[in-house]
C-alpha cells in the first residue's frame, strides 16, 4: 500500500513538472532542433566553398574550372550534375568574400554549427540566429557548406543566418528565413 502511495505521488509530481514544459516554451536548443529537424526550402541563398571543394567539383564535373574575368573575380560555369545537387548558379569569387561561393536552391537539410542567440520579435514571434551549413550529398562535401547571412540586404560570410519562428497550435515552427 505504501508503494502505491509513493508511486501515485511520483506520478503527480512528474505531471506537474511536465506541465511546465509545454510546447509554448522557446529556447535556443528548441530553435536548433526545429532548424535541423527537416529540410528547409532555400531559394538563392549563398554557401561558401573552399579551394579543395571547388577543385573536387571540377574533377567531379559539377562545374567547369574557374576562369578569372577580372582581378579578384572569377566564375566556374555550373554543369547539370551540380544543378542536380541543388546548386543554382555558377561558382564565383569576389574581392569582398574570402571564399568561393555558390547559390543553393531547393529543399535542403541544414546543420547548426553554433547558436548565436534567440530574441523576441513582433507579433509574439521569435528570431533565432545561427551559424548553419547546408548538407550536400556528394563526396566533395563531407561537411555542410556554410550559409551566409544577410545584413542590410547584402550576403556576408561573417553574419549568422536568421530564422523567424512562430507558435502554431502549441508548437514552435520555423516561419521564414530572414534577410535583415
Amino acid at each position: 500500500m505504501v508503494r502505491l502511495h509513493i508511486s501515485l505521488a511520483i506520478v503527480i509530481v512528474l505531471s506537474i513538472v511536465s506541465a511546465g514544459c509545454s510546447g509554448k516554451d522557446f529556447s535556443e536548443d528548441k530553435a536548433r532542433s526545429i532548424v535541423e529537424s527537416q529540410p528547409i526550402r532555400l531559394d538563392g541563398e549563398q554557401a561558401s566553398l573552399n579551394n579543395a571543394q571547388v577543385d573536387c567539383g571540377v574533377r567531379s564535373d559539377l562545374w567547369e574550372a574557374p576562369v578569372e574575368a577580372s582581378p579578384g573575380h572569377s566564375s566556374a560555369h555550373l554543369l547539370q550534375p551540380g544543378r542536380d545537387l541543388k546548386f543554382s548558379d555558377d561558382v564565383l569569387t569576389d574581392p569582398s568574400f574570402q571564399h568561393y561561393y555558390v547559390q543553393v536552391k531547393g529543399e535542403l537539410a541544414l546543420q547548426v554549427s553554433s547558436v548565436v542567440g534567440a530574441r523576441d520579435a513582433p507579433d509574439d514571434m521569435k528570431i533565432g540566429e545561427f551559424k548553419v551549413g547546408v548538407k550536400i550529398q556528394h563526396a566533395c562535401f563531407p561537411n555542410p557548406l556554410p550559409l551566409m547571412g544577410v545584413r542590410k540586404g547584402v550576403f556576408r560570410e561573417d553574419v549568422p543566418v536568421a530564422f523567424r519562428f512562430k507558435l502554431i497550435e502549441e508548437n514552435w515552427r520555423m516561419d521564414q528565413l530572414l534577410h535583415q
